[in-house]
């Protein structure tokens, strides 16, 4: 080996051995057990989570006062959209007001429901003027909201559904015209049925002997006011018979339908239920040949 060589290795080694003095002088970090290093992650964690929920709650107590009155619109109106369950059905309306409704109750969330008889699902009817059609008296019946056209004006005017009760015929709120019990029904009736008491015909099993076309809107009558229909041969099972005159015979003796204290009644009586305050008293509205037997036979109630 020569000189040269000798001299290289010779630095190199003194390299070498500096650097180890150097790493055998330097502080080492003491080693932590990983349980600890894990429990002070957490307790990072849990820093970090309550600083955080302190923001959010600082944030949340922070509000501007002043919103855009737009904004609140739509959110008004998205609101209807979402929550709306309302269905209408429209009567007594022209054609050319009716398209309009239509359009103005889809318009605000809520459904019209297309039908030439009464729908059980209807929550809401929109009629221009009361008149005894089947579609009025089976809301009285049911205890619907009965509305004036001007409602769906009104809320369109908003562009969200408003509180019914300025635009609800015979309610006391309301400007519309009471000049007969006609117009006054469909605010008593709702209250009563809204406040827990009994829909009008609840209890009553109910047999009509009428027209098949009279039958079908009868039926629905008495089942919109939570009453059954019963087949005429079972009559003696029955509260009340329904008699249209010259429609069918009384399949039944008088003296043993009066036996069972059935109410034998002609078909008006239903609508005067309905429309008449205080109502009828059914015992003295029996067709005329009925009476005598009823009030002979009857059983003291």
């Amino acid at each position: 080996m020569d000189v040269r060589q000798q001299s290289l290795d010779k630095q190199e080694f003194r390299r070498t051995m500096e650097q180890l003095q150097q790493d055998l002088c330097m502080p080492r970090e003491p080693e932590i057990p990983f349980s600890k290093i894990e429990s002070q992650s957490q307790d990072d964690h849990a820093k970090n989570s309550l600083f955080k929920e302190r923001v959010i709650q600082s944030s949340q107590q922070c509000s501007v006062g002043w919103e855009d009155p737009t904004e609140q619109q739509e959110k008004a109106r998205l609101k209807n959209l979402t929550e709306c369950n309302k269905k209408f059905i429209l009567t007594s309306i022209n054609s050319n007001d009716r398209h309009k409704y239509e359009d103005a109750i889809n318009k605000l969330g809520a459904q019209v429901l297309q039908s030439a008889s009464f729908c059980e699902d209807v929550t809401h009817v929109l009629m221009s003027q009361p008149s005894k059609s089947e579609k009025y008296l089976c809301s009285l019946a049911s205890g619907k909201w009965i509305l004036h056209p001007s409602y769906i004006d009104a809320c369109l005017e908003k562009n969200c559904f408003l509180p019914e009760d300025k635009y609800e015929w015979g309610n006391p709120l309301s400007d519309l015209s009471l000049s007969t019990p006609l117009h006054g029904a469909g605010y008593r009736w709702r209250s009563k049925i809204s406040s827990g008491q009994p829909a009008a015909f609840k209890g009553m099993k109910a047999v009509l002997l009428t027209s098949e076309i009279r039958y079908q809107a009868l039926k629905r009558l008495i089942e919109a006011g939570d009453g059954e229909i019963l087949h005429k041969n079972e009559l003696l099972n029955s509260t009340h018979c329904i008699v249209d005159h010259g429609h069918g015979d009384i399949p039944v003796p008088l003296n043993e339908i009066a036996v069972k204290g059935i109410l034998l009644l002609p078909a008006p009586f239903l609508a005067d239920t309905l429309l008449k305050d205080p109502a009828p008293d059914a015992k003295k509205c029996l067709i005329p040949e009925y009476q005598a037997f009823y009030n002979r036979l009857a059983p003291n109630v």
